[in-house]
Formats: C-alpha cells, sequence, structure tokens
C-alpha cells in the first residue's frame, strides 16, 4: 500500500516565535535588522525536524490517500502525528470518492494516530481518503522538547549561512539535534 499526503489547512503559525529563537542565540530582542532571516530558518527547521520524526507541530489539517487498500488490511497507521481528530474519509471506487461512516472505523488519537476497520467484509476500493487535524494546537502549546531542536537548528544555520567555513570542523547537524529528534520519533519511549 503507498499514501500521499497533501496539506488541506496551513498552520496558523510557526511552533517557534521571533523572541523564542533570538533569546535562544542571545540575541538582543530590540535588533531586527535580520528578523525575517532568523524566521525563514524557522520555517526550515521546522520543516527539517518534522519530516525527521514523523509529526507537525501546529495544529494544521491534512488529507492522506492510501492507494491499494484491500479488504485484507484492517487497520493503518496516518503518516503524520499527533493525530487530534479525523475529519472525513472517503472510499475511492473508479475515481469517486464516496463518503464513509467514521463509525465504522475505530479511530486512535496520539502519536502514532490509526484507523482501523470495525465492520469486515468490505468492497474492493482504489483508495481511501482520510481527512485529519494533527499538531499541537498553536505555538503556545508545542511542548518544549518540540521547540529545542527547531530554536538550536535555526541558530546554528543562522550563525553558519556557509555550508563550509575554512578552519573549522565540518558537521551537517549538530549531533545532539538528532538525539534530541530521535526522542520524538514514533516508538521512541522516554526511560
Amino acid at each position: 500500500m503507498t499514501y500521499q499526503t497533501i496539506v488541506l489547512e496551513q498552520p496558523a503559525e510557526l511552533p517557534v516565535t521571533l523572541t523564542e529563537v533570538k533569546t535562544h542565540v542571545r540575541m538582543p530582542l530590540d535588533l531586527d535588522d535580520d528578523d525575517a532571516l532568523i524566521m525563514s530558518y524557522v520555517a526550515s527547521a521546522t520543516k527539517y525536524v518534522e519530516r525527521r520524526c514523523a509529526q507537525r507541530f501546529v495544529t494544521q489539517t491534512l488529507r492522506t490517500t492510501f492507494e491499494g487498500w484491500t479488504p485484507r488490511i484492517k487497520s493503518v497507521y496516518l503518516p503524520w502525528a499527533p493525530v487530534a481528530s479525523v475529519v472525513r474519509m472517503a472510499n475511492v471506487v473508479d475515481g469517486s470518492e464516496v463518503d464513509v461512516d467514521l463509525d465504522a472505523y475505530g479511530v486512535t488519537l496520539g502519536v502514532p494516530g490509526a484507523i482501523a476497520r470495525r465492520v469486515f467484509g468490505c468492497v474492493p476500493v482504489d483508495a481511501v481518503v482520510v481527512d485529519y487535524v494533527v499538531g499541537y494546537g498553536l505555538a503556545a502549546s508545542v511542548p518544549a522538547e518540540v521547540k529545542l531542536p527547531v530554536m538550536i537548528l535555526a541558530g546554528h544555520w543562522y550563525a553558519r549561512r556557509e555550508p563550509v567555513i575554512t578552519g573549522t570542523i565540518v558537521s551537517e547537524c549538530p549531533m545532539h539535534v538528532n538525539d534530541l529528534i530521535g526522542g520524538l520519533r514514533w516508538g521512541a519511549y522516554p526511560a
């Protein structure tokens, strides 16, 4: 089974504010020459960390289309977390979407989110479309352990704007960021 996800409703804001990043990199808050640049690094760092841990941090609505969903498939994990709600499901038959009753499926919210069939013996479909809301809420609700790797990466990229700086040790991503992201991935449970 393959899937494709698109964003139906973009997040209202980034998970980290300009003030949080400036405080993290010890930049005076009244210095505003590079504010747009810093926020572009925050946007890029957010996408990087979200992809690495299969999460979306600020509330947004996604649509995932699962192709090759056969009657043998009883449940599937939604590819993005934390799942707050499932808004709509539809079967695609001969190119047409037919909405299905959400009560026919069990929905698991959180990390990872999942859907499972409650009714079996379903007719074969070409695909299943799932619209769902993911995220922790607005930026103020995003946990500190999620914000930290975003701030570290944005600060790292701000301080090192070139891919190679002569006379220094070259690193692609600060090692501790990989450790922080690793703790956010599915299946990573606190000790």
